[in-house]
């Protein structure tokens, strides 16, 4: 189970590359629910702006085996840009993280509230 500590400092330097230098994650928080995902509350604080956001992501950010049913959080997404692009509102994925990387399989979305 991924702890908040492992995943701040990606989520921080993804923050920067995104929003800026001096944009801080805040209360970041794992939200219960979600069987198969982990999922993260967080802000992001920048100069005169800040964004509720959503962290979906793998368990401990590495791939499991899947069903044949079951779809990548890229595909998921994927979908959700699709989505988008067809006129229904969705929350706005904001980033993709592969598998392998520091923050490991997961995207970062728009948080509605």
């Amino acid at each position: 189970m991924g702890t908040g500590i492992e995943i701040e400092k990606p989520l921080t330097e993804w923050a920067h590359t995104h929003f800026g230098a001096d944009a801080r994650v805040e209360g970041l928080k794992r939200l219960s629910g979600g069987a198969s995902q982990e999922t993260w509350a967080f802000d992001v604080a920048a100069p005169g702006e800040r964004h509720a956001l959503i962290l979906r992501r793998a368990p401990g950010g590495v791939a499991v085996a899947r069903s044949s049913e079951a779809v990548s959080l890229a595909t998921e997404a994927a979908l959700l840009v699709a989505t988008t692009k067809s006129g229904v509102r969705v929350p706005e994925v904001l980033h993709v993280s592969p598998p392998g990387s520091e923050l490991g399989e997961a995207f970062v979305m728009r948080r509605v509230v």
